[in-house]
């Protein structure tokens, strides 16, 4: 069959024929095929427009450009987002850092506040407490006798700069009106602080320190119990215990008064701080003997021990020269002496609350190792302290009696080894032994005592004393544990002296085999003047609050 094509002009269709195929058969022959419909090209004329065929896939990417570019611009905006998203999460994350940092800058300053005005509140009640010791140079005691009745009250005032003398003006005092009832007593002209007498420079900015007589009403607390109204108008007085003493006012009153000490700070960007303690002297420490053991003592012969005071202290009484809580073993006649007689066994012991007694004595102690005393400390969950020579604290110059006045070995002078005269004041220190501690020890070696000391020692634990270089000691000596003496005598060595008391929670022993060649001179002579003054001058304080403002 013969095809036809077909050509279009001026908007006509024309079909021409196709010229047939020639297929190629076996035998080399040929055969002419028809056209196929599939072989024809079909020409369309459209005005200005000619299409030949299909365009590929590429050819249409190319020829379609705004699609391409609408896929572009869809991938640009995405990021931009993203971008914009982490700027405001980091712009986010500075903001809360500088929230937080001038948070923390606030909190750092409002604590360095707080911490300033609590420290100048607590410099002005010390500085009242430390006043009210005989033993403080600035001593308040010819400005506030003793005792202080109720209604009365007294100021140490610290104006800085150009403020007036009587700080009370400007800072008044709300808190006494809230604790005690009228009628006051008009408060006499305040007592300049020791930073005004000193013509310092200002130092901690307290504006004033209230001292004055403390009820059960002042404290809130009833301390003499019952069920009554609390006391309003009767000073609390201590005597290890505090307590409203009846009657009153009474001279034989036991025990001493005791004060409240309140003061205020007042910072210059207005922080306020007032706080408040409540304070007595230390009591006294009766002394039942020379040597008081809580349960046997043993002694020897090469042992002085003597109740009587000393010339130096001739107000202080005479007592036992030894008492035990259980059985003792004394030497012959003229070795223990004291009034009313020399040794008892079987004695009440007055100090079973060792802890307490302790406590009581080492408020404002030392460590017996610190530095300079020669102690050195070894283990520490169980510490042990020892010193073959020592120096805890500086002992007096005294003139002391050594003529024995031996008769058949036994000392007649009734002032051998006592203290006659003092001729220069010690400075006696208070030393804490936290567990066994032994001192002394070692051979003879050249004359004068490896240990000396003046004040008070406490041992929490066993105390052994080991002569044989030579022991001299002023004042008190206390151990919870058991009190051992050991030596053997040199001509080289002075006489080893213990002028004060002992007092041991167990026994104190002395045995023929530790304490040799002496023939009784190794004395311990009492003598409360020689630690009593120490514990005199301290102010214990028995409580502490901060009252709001």
């Amino acid at each position: 069959m013969t095809g036809t094509s077909k050509s279009k002009s001026a908007g006509t269709l024309t079909v021409a024929p196709l010229a047939a195929k020639e297929r190629r058969l076996s035998g080399g022959t040929s055969q002419s095929v028809a056209p196929d419909i599939r072989d024809s090209i079909f020409d369309f004329e459209v005005p200005k427009m000619t299409y030949s065929r299909k365009a590929n896939a590429k050819e249409t990417a190319m020829s379609n450009p705004i699609r391409v570019s609408l896929r572009k611009t869809s991938e640009r905006g995405a990021a931009l987002l993203v971008s914009l998203f982490a700027l405001l999460l980091i712009s986010a994350v500075g903001v809360a850092m500088i929230v937080a940092g001038g948070t923390e800058s606030s909190l750092a300053a409002n604590f360095r506040s707080s911490a300033n005005v609590f420290y100048a509140a607590l410099s002005g009640v010390e500085e009242g407490r430390g006043r009210l010791s005989p033993a403080n140079p600035k001593y308040l005691g010819t400005d506030i006798p003793l005792p202080i009745p109720v209604g009365t009250f007294y100021y140490v005032t610290n104006p800085v700069g150009g403020e007036a003398a009587d700080t009370t003006a400007t800072y008044p005092d709300t808190e006494y009106v809230k604790e005690f009832n009228p009628p006051y007593n008009p408060p006499p002209p305040p007592i300049p602080s020791v930073w005004q007498q000193l013509g310092r420079p200002p130092g901690p900015l307290y504006k004033w320190v209230r001292i004055n007589a403390v009820t059960e009403k002042a404290l809130g607390i009833k301390v003499s119990g019952g069920t009554t109204a609390l006391d309003s108008t009767t000073p609390l007085f201590y005597d290890g215990r505090l307590f409203v003493p009846t009657p009153y006012p009474d001279p034989g009153i036991p025990g001493v008064q005791a004060l409240q000490v309140t003061s205020l700070a007042v910072l210059p960007d207005g922080s306020q701080k007032m706080l408040q303690y409540i304070t007595a002297a230390a009591i006294p420490l009766t002394i039942r003997a020379a040597m008081f053991a809580g349960t046997s003592a043993n002694m020897n012969d090469n042992m002085y021990i003597n109740g009587n005071t000393e010339p130096a202290c001739a107000n202080n009484p005479s007592v036992y020269g030894l008492k035990s809580g259980d059985w003792d073993n004394v030497p012959g006649s003229g070795r223990i002496v004291g009034s009313p007689e020399g040794s008892k066994s079987m004695a009440r012991f007055p100090y079973k609350d060792m802890d307490k007694l302790t406590r009581a004595l080492t408020t404002d102690s030392k460590l017996i190792d610190a530095y300079g005393t020669g102690v050195t400390k070894t283990g520490l969950s169980s510490p042990v302290y020892s010193g073959k020579t020592a120096t805890l604290g500086i002992p007096p110059i005294v003139t002391v009696d050594t003529d024995a006045r031996l008769v058949n070995g036994v000392a007649t002078n009734p002032d051998f080894h006592r203290i006659l005269t003092i001729t220069k004041p010690g400075t006696p220190v208070v030393y804490l032994s936290e567990g066994d501690l032994a001192l002394g020890g070692g051979t003879p070696s050249t004359p004068g005592a490896a240990v000396t000391g003046h004040g008070v020692l406490v041992v929490r634990g066993n105390l052994t004393i080991d002569v044989t270089n030579g022991f001299l000691y002023y004042g008190l000596i206390v151990a919870t544990g058991n009190i051992t003496f050991k030596g053997n005598s040199s001509a080289a060595q002075m006489y080893p002296e213990i002028h004060g008391a002992v007092i041991a929670g167990g026994a104190i022993d002395a045995k023929t085999d530790d304490v040799k060649g002496y023939q009784g001179h190794v004395a311990v002579i009492q003598n409360a003047c020689m630690f009593q003054t120490v514990l005199d001058q301290r102010r214990l304080v028995l409580s502490f609050r901060e009252i709001p403002q």
